[in-house]
């Protein structure tokens, strides 16, 4: 093999590996983003107060679909 077809092997190699590296840390670091969301969020979402059982958005569907049949 000549030194020129070796020198360009070895830079393909070496583009290679580097952008392989530089994916990795980007995933890394939008994995971490999303982490960082998760971990902002209330633990149980929103609670909706409900005074009455028949006023709970569920009932009012149930007695609605009961009307139509």
């Amino acid at each position: 093999m000549t030194t020129r077809v070796r020198r360009v092997g070895f830079g393909a190699a070496l583009a290679t590996g580097l952008s392989m590296i530089a994916v990795s840390v980007g995933g890394i670091a939008s994995l971490d983003a999303d982490l960082q969301a998760a971990a902002e969020q209330r633990p149980g979402g929103d609670r909706m107060k409900i005074v009455d059982v028949r006023d709970c958005p569920r009932e009012r569907e149930r007695r609605a679909s009961d009307r139509e049949i």
